[in-house]
């Protein structure tokens, strides 16, 4: 019987909402339409708060679906659009987070979400990927609310996302969104973010090691590609409409350029499989299209290899952090980090979950 990831339920506190049977699952068959759920939302958006109360209602609560094989057609897109390697034949880890859009906007319209679904502002993306994954790998997804908490700005919400193959956890993810209220009164619950490490978003001044850009189509190529529709990333006339000076790029499609590009300047030379990847991503100013754009990275530290490696003080894991700035202004659009397996001599894990 399909169930809540343990991995979920161990993040949460359900006591914290006074009701300890707050668990709820929803299992669906198919991908949710993306055009039912945008219409959907916008009806909601007249109907529900736009942000909490101390009486709003938190359920821990999750949906999942079984069986997801990559759409081709999306996933060739994908790869265009962000120029990820064709020739692997593997996913990129940012397309499988894009695999979640139609269930995190299924679950931002369904009862177990109180809150208007619109308005939400993406502002970090975390991925963990334990090993390469098959383009026709089927996969389990599952996601879920797992904390609703005040910050400065209003009220941040933690969606935690996992992917399973074969009974195996293959991918996990943690997006961070923001609802702007103008104060921080409504409810508490879970954790802070972690404080271990660097904020990812804070300002770094590192070297340009590589050039690229956002043209005026970017934000509907990349529509096509994840299924991500919301109008101030389609047209100037939509975006002006939603306060905006002209369309903007996806925060996600950034991530993704940048990870394509790190994967053909640096991950491609090392000889051995650099997983575990970690990824923690902080998106800051948003990319008017069309956008020159420079990515900066430069190494951080380098772990050594544990027992058993065959190199004395060969290096296990290695830390990079990197940034996206405009090319004429140097504003900042994304700022982050990346930790990988690095020249792992002493036995490296090439399982490929299919």
């Amino acid at each position: 019987m399909a169930k809540i990831p343990e991995s979920f339920q161990n993040a949460t506190d359900p006591s914290s909402s006074g009701d300890k049977d707050l668990h709820r699952l929803e299992t669906l068959e198919t991908m949710p339409s993306m055009g039912g759920v945008l219409f959907k939302g916008f009806l909601l958006s007249m109907l529900r708060p736009k942000k909490p109360s101390s009486h709003t209602r938190l359920e821990y609560s999750g949906i999942l679906i079984q069986g997801v094989v990559a759409d081709p057609v999306k996933l060739d897109r994908f790869r265009q659009v962000c120029q990820s390697p064709r020739d692997n034949r593997l996913l990129p880890p940012v397309f499988i987070q894009s695999m979640f859009v139609p269930l995190l906007g299924r679950y931002l319209t369904s009862s177990m979400f109180p809150l208007s679904p619109m308005g939400l502002i993406h502002t970090r993306q975390q991925i963990t990927q334990y090993g390469p994954v098959k383009e026709d790998a089927a996969l389990d997804l599952f996601c879920g609310l797992k904390a609703m908490r005040n910050v400065e700005k209003g009220v941040e919400l933690d969606f935690g996302l996992e992917v399973t193959a074969q009974g195996e956890k293959v991918w996990m993810g943690r997006s961070v969104f923001l609802i702007k209220t103008g104060s921080t009164s409504g409810p508490r619950s879970g954790a802070s973010p972690s404080k271990a490490g660097q904020d990812p978003t804070a300002d770094t001044g590192l070297p340009v090691q590589y050039r690229f850009s956002a043209n005026k189509h970017t934000g509907r190529d990349y529509a096509k590609a994840s299924g991500d529709y919301n109008p101030h990333h389609l047209y100037p006339l939509f975006a002006k409409a939603l306060g905006f000076k002209t369309s903007i790029a996806h925060g996600m499609w950034t991530m993704g350029r940048t990870l394509a590009a790190l994967e053909d300047e640096v991950f491609s030379k090392e000889k051995s499989n650099i997983f575990p990847l970690v990824i923690d991503t902080g998106f800051k100013l948003p990319v008017y299209l069309p956008a020159p754009l420079t990515l900066g990275y430069a190494f951080q530290s380098m772990g050594q290899a544990q027992e058993g490696q065959k190199q004395k003080d060969a290096p296990d894991s290695a830390d990079l952090e990197f940034e996206v700035l405009n090319a004429d202004t140097r504003l900042p659009h994304l700022k982050g980090h990346v930790q990988y397996r690095a020249a792992l001599l002493h036995g490296s894990s090439d399982r490929v979950s299919a």
